[in-house]
């Protein structure tokens, strides 16, 4: 074993340090809500859908680098239909999706998990190497993917060079678990995108790691042509991220109103039981994006007409400056 397996690579640009959370600039995301303007004297109940949308006009040289862990499934369930075959073709998709401001690190996983390189700079030189620790994968018995997702957190969390950089997963399988509860991992700090292989995949287990992670996704792959289609859409936003922990701030207005829900659908939420205000936390937001949640209010009875404030919406976001020095 090499000694680069104790570092991760430097890379030929880095930001040096995270900006400070900012609140509501115009100027990254916008507002948008969609609702009744009138409601009945007695009580009532009403929906507010929220959208927060990319306003932004970052020139895509100022892009952020990623910092990315594939988790690639090698047990033997792969073999059926050329499953691995066709997870190899769909990360030299992303070998040479990526380039030098990225960095990318494979973790193979059946009873155990290994890792096969660290994190690497996506260089002309890198590719190559890349691309042959694809190639020579193959298959073994069980499957561990709860072993392959610690290993890829714990990649991430050595990082000597992370300010201004977005951390991802991969997770390539066709979800066939037989080792551990992959499930029981914390991933809530980062995004996993996990990938199905095959018509007859588990999707249970993929969905949930993706539900429990940071703003991840799960997605099928086809057997098809457009078998790289879910990969050239999750890499497409990953190189357009505008602004990272994006959070959106759902508050009642005293007296006026009483939020019950926030349908967020996938995203993770959190309730402040003091205020009443619901958090609801994004992750990243991609060039192009609308997030949108819906939230359920309470309306009391009031005697006679009057305007009032129902619901109070903010967001706060990190956006990460785009001017590069040398690392």
């Amino acid at each position: 074993m090499s000694s680069d397996f104790d570092e991760d690579q430097d890379v030929p640009y880095a930001h040096p340090r995270d900006g400070p959370p900012l609140l509501d600039r115009a100027d990254m995301v916008r507002f948008r809500w969609h609702a009744s303007d009138r409601a009945p004297l007695h009580e009532n109940r009403q929906q507010v859908l929220l959208e927060v949308h990319d306003a932004s006009s970052s020139a895509a040289g100022d892009r952020l680098g990623i910092d990315l862990v594939a988790v690639l499934d090698v047990s033997k369930s792969m073999r059926k239909k050329d499953r691995l075959g066709k997870m190899k073709t769909a990360m030299h998709f992303v070998i040479n999706k990526l380039g030098p401001k990225d960095r990318l690190s494979i973790v193979k996983f059946s009873e155990e998990a290994e890792r096969l390189c660290p994190l690497l700079s996506v260089t002309p030189d890198n590719k190559p190497r890349l691309m042959d620790i694809v190639d020579g994968l193959q298959v073994i018995d069980p499957t561990n993917i709860r072993d392959g997702l610690e290993t890829a957190l714990g990649v991430l969390g050595r990082r000597r060079i992370s300010g201004g950089r977005v951390a991802s997963i991969f997770l390539l399988s066709d979800g066939d678990e037989n080792i551990g509860h992959a499930t029981n991992v914390d991933v809530s700090d980062v995004p996993v995108y996990t990938f199905g292989f095959g018509t007859d995949f588990d999707p249970k287990v993929l969905d949930e790691i993706a539900r429990r992670s940071k703003g991840g996704t799960f997605n099928f792959v086809d057997d098809g042509e457009n078998m790289t289609e879910p990969f050239s859409q999750i890499l497409g936003g990953l190189l357009s991220i505008v602004v990272q922990d994006l959070k959106l701030i759902v508050s009642p207005q005293p007296g006026d109103s009483i939020l019950e829900d926030v349908d967020s659908r996938l995203y993770q939420q959190t309730r402040d039981d003091n205020s009443g205000a619901v958090i609801v936390h994004f992750g990243d937001l991609f060039a192009g994006e609308i997030r949108r949640v819906i939230a359920h209010i309470r309306l009391p009875a009031v005697g006679q007409k009057k305007n009032a404030t129902a619901i109070i919406a903010q967001c706060s976001y990190r956006y990460i400056f785009p001017t590069c020095v040398r690392a």
